[in-house]
């Protein structure tokens, strides 16, 4: 009995230590959906956005998906900053894409520092108040730029 009654408390001590890393991530979800949101909110001031993506031998339909996503957002005071890594065919093929949306421009990489060197690119090409980074798989709600024009920070990074 003794036995049956350890194991049990070490498989329910190893189960927490298991999740633990799961809870803390909603715990911390939770209190920054509770937290006074106007606390990182900056009042009556909207900031332009520079979104900056890196890319490297993407599918020209993610490319295309993702800048169609960005097209039907709320808010239009963006810029966004597609670095590219790729030959020069393919490079073309995405510059194409990006001429049909007036907010989106595609600059060549130097293909130095991998995707930090392009990301580092891209800021400093970048012209507007906030700089957010996404990835090209990225899809946002319509009223996402909305939001992030209002918060009080210099950069944002989502994974």
């Amino acid at each position: 009995m003794q036995f049956n009654l350890d194991l049990s408390i070490a498989f329910f001590l190893s189960l927490i230590l298991i999740l633990f890393p799961s809870v803390w991530n909603l715990l911390q979800f939770l209190y920054y959906k509770v937290s006074n949101y106007q606390d990182i909110v900056k009042q009556g001031n909207r900031k332009k956005i520079s979104i900056v993506t890196a890319i490297k031998g993407e599918e020209l339909a993610t490319v295309e998906e993702f800048l169609s996503n960005l097209s039907t957002q709320s808010f239009h005071d963006f810029e966004l900053i597609i670095v590219s890594d790729d030959e020069e065919d393919t490079l073309q093929k995405i510059k194409n894409l990006a001429r049909k949306y007036d907010f989106a421009k595609v600059i060549k990489g130097n293909g130095k520092g991998r995707k930090a060197g392009a990301l580092n690119l891209g800021v400093q090409a970048s012209q507007n108040d906030t700089l957010l980074f996404l990835d090209v798989e990225a899809r946002v709600e319509s009223d996402f730029m909305d939001k992030v024009s209002l918060l009080d920070c210099d950069a944002i990074a989502f994974k």
